[in-house]
């Protein structure tokens, strides 16, 4: 199927987790707009619908190591025309959206598509009536619980719980939450919960979180060199392990295998190797299945305002600051603490620390709006900034599914959870 080239495509994954606190799955979230400056026309907009679910499926299994389920939305009318069945069924959860009329030819078309083995599920479900028949043959209930309170929450999992379908709370965005949701009897969890800070009073990071940081600030002063990078990596088997299969991999395209941690970390450069050296060093402190889907989101970010800040003549930072500033924003949530004690321990600019802890009052906060946007799917919040920001929408969106690939080239040996 051929993409439209000159037609941005927003693209955001959000991880499903079950009640081991594991990612089990991934929604895909996509949006294609026609912008003022976008070369792109369309012509068939459902044509370009079903390109952009195939676009947005790829890029969704390129992010995991491993293949799990994706859910995706289905509009009504693509669900009639049995648009799914150019997915493999096997991975692809068809998402029934709380705005599809549920007539007889809709029940029809999921009754087809579990025939052949695909899984139904029913989105932003809050308990309105219509969704009797579509409940009875789903195999997943998504409950907006912001349009509940907790005793309609509990009281609806209790009805649903009658029926054969898993029950997935979705938007949760606080822990709280997501600890009573599990309580209450939910079986799969959405939102963006894992990426707010639990800091315990009177914990301290553990001592491989404090010999990791000490690392990273190691690789935060201008003067390291490659002889310097190379010891630091030959030193730890792992990490040498993982350089070599990161450099060998079809992502760089080199034409013959790397046989030495210096020849790898010279024809890297050493912007490149700090930069695959912090993002693996955060992947080792990774403690439990949420984070590490925090340092893929990090490293993500980090890449993303890298490659997006080379676009212009006049970025806030140079490229390998912006690698830092997504790096590092997710750093309290990772290690459990208050961004500002864990910033007092790395060399950063008083600029780059200000928005790091308060990114709301900085100009340059913009950056972190723009990624926490794409990440949740946020696409009507997304093309004001990007305005704003002066960005171009197609670099932007390639900007993004670069970063998908370099990331997961990055952390694909270590990546255990996800």
């Amino acid at each position: 199927m051929q993409i439209l080239q000159n037609y941005p495509v927003f693209v955001a994954r959000q991880p499903i987790f079950d009640r081991f606190d594991s990612v089990w799955a991934y929604e895909l979230l996509y949006r294609s707009r026609e912008f003022p400056n976008s070369a792109g026309t369309i012509k068939d907009p459902d044509q370009a619908t079903l390109e952009v679910i195939s676009h947005g499926f790829s890029l969704a299994l390129t992010a995991s190591s491993k293949k799990k389920p994706v859910f995706i939305n289905f509009p009504e009318n693509l669900i009639l025309e049995k648009s799914a069945f150019a997915l493999p069924s096997d991975l692809c959860v068809v998402e029934i959206l709380e705005t599809v009329n549920p007539t007889q030819d809709i029940i029809d078309a999921c009754l087809e598509l579990k025939s052949n083995g695909y899984r139904i599920a029913l989105d932003d479900y809050f308990g309105q009536p219509g969704f009797e028949e579509i409940i009875r043959i789903a195999d997943f209930i998504k409950v907006d619980i912001l349009k509940l309170s907790p005793v309609e929450v509990k009281n609806l999992v209790k009805s649903l719980s009658k029926n054969n379908a898993k029950i997935l709370a979705e938007k949760i965005e606080h822990y709280t939450i997501y600890k009573l949701c599990k309580k209450i009897g939910f079986d799969f969890f959405q939102g963006f919960f894992f990426c707010v800070p639990q800091v315990i009073t009177g914990s301290k990071p553990s001592s491989a979180q404090m010999s990791r940081l000490k690392m990273v600030k190691d690789l935060c002063v201008d003067d390291v060199d490659l002889s310097d990078l190379s010891e630091v990596i030959k030193k730890d088997a792992s990490l040498s392990y993982r350089l070599l299969n990161f450099i060998n991999s079809a992502f760089f395209g080199f034409r013959k295998e790397i046989s030495s941690i210096h020849q790898a970390v010279t024809l890297l450069g050493i912007r490149q190797t700090k930069q695959w050296l912090r993002v693996n060093i955060l992947s080792d402190m990774n403690e439990t299945p949420m984070d590490s889907e925090l340092t893929f989101m990090a490293a993500l970010r980090g890449k993303f305002l890298e490659i997006i800040s080379e676009t212009l003549e006049q970025p806030p930072f140079p490229p390998e600051s912006m690698f830092m500033l997504g790096l590092f924003s997710l750093l309290d949530a990772l290690i459990g603490r208050p961004m500002d004690e864990i910033l007092e321990k790395l060399p950063i600019e008083e600029k780059m620390k200000n928005i790091l802890i308060n990114p709301g009052q900085s100009p340059h906060g913009l950056w972190l709006s723009l990624v926490k946007a794409q990440e949740k799917g946020q696409w009507d919040n997304i093309i004001p900034i990007i305005n704003k920001l002066q960005l171009d929408p197609l670099e932007t969106t390639n900007a993004y599914n670069t970063s998908v690939e370099w990331v997961k080239t990055s952390l694909a040996p270590t990546r255990k959870h996800t």
